[in-house]
């Protein structure tokens, strides 16, 4: 029986019939999730992060950044589209982002006047962040940013979760930091997506990815969290390849047919009236 570092059951950590990177995989009986039990030396990985931001393979966030600090790029229009149901939702203007990368979110966020942070675990990016004019901070891997408490309307955490390793404890600092009512949206690749552990490659596997959802363990382990209203979706709008097989894929995704290789989540800090209203 061991502590599940996803839902912090206690449980069997059953072995699972695949393996990652030559990392053996688990899975919890409790949530369901799929995970890495041998945790990675969080020096290395922050060093991996550098490396991937500043001369590897995060190109796409070094052009995205550089199209960003010259002022002559749209910016994607699902991050737009991401940002006004978010406004819909939570009244506040005080967001942090945990592993903000390039700084794209948080120069759409700036401009359209969120009081933002931002918090990642690579220097590099965190350089990024700031000479695109935001306020970053650099974190220790898999530790939780140090965000006082109720401090925050909205955390936004895209793709981070799935390379986090104590995923209830990171989870419960988020919801700390949080205000009463206040708001966690985050994304994950989804592990229903038929060749996501098929992936060998450093950006997709062990031991960057230690953690592999689906939508009902991701909305298990929101809830373990005390995060209330947990909402888990597929994601189904996708830029498509520019191939008659991308075509076809990206349109199976958006019609539902195919499993999205992303999940979309958001969940709530329980206000004091809800809290009431389970005691």
């Amino acid at each position: 029986m061991d502590s599940c570092r996803i839902c912090g059951k206690t449980v069997a950590l059953n072995p699972f019939n695949r393996r990652s990177n030559g990392y053996q995989l688990y899975c919890c009986a409790a949530c369901k999730t799929v995970l890495v039990n041998a945790q990675p030396a969080p020096e290395a990985i922050a060093r991996v992060y550098d490396e991937l931001f500043g001369v590897g393979d995060y190109a796409m966030h070094r052009h995205e950044f550089d199209v960003l600090k010259s002022g002559n790029g749209r910016l994607s229009l699902f991050r737009e589209y991401t940002i006004r149901n978010i406004e819909r939702v939570v009244r506040g203007r005080r967001m942090a982002e945990i592993g903000g990368g390039s700084g794209a979110f948080g120069v759409l966020a700036r401009s359209r006047g969120w009081d933002y942070i931002d918090h990642d675990v690579s220097t590099t990016a965190v350089t990024f962040a700031r000479q695109l004019g935001l306020r970053a901070d650099v974190i220790r891997p898999g530790a939780p940013p140090d965000l006082p408490s109720e401090s925050v309307d909205v955390v936004v955490m895209w793709e981070v979760i799935e390379h986090v390793w104590n995923v209830q404890e990171y989870l419960l600092a988020v919801q700390r930091a949080l205000r009463p009512a206040g708001k966690l949206f985050l994304s994950t690749p989804n592990l229903a997506y038929q060749d996501e552990l098929e992936r060998t490659g450093l950006l997709s596997s062990p031991p960057l990815h230690v953690n592999f959802f689906n939508a009902s363990s991701l909305a298990y382990a929101l809830r373990c969290a005390g995060f209330a209203q947990p909402i888990v979706r597929a994601k189904r709008w996708f830029r498509p390849e520019l191939t008659v097989k991308g075509i076809l894929r990206s349109a199976r995704w958006a019609l539902g047919i195919d499993p999205s290789m992303t999940l979309l989540a958001s969940a709530t800090r329980p206000s004091q009236d809800d809290t009431r209203d389970n005691s």
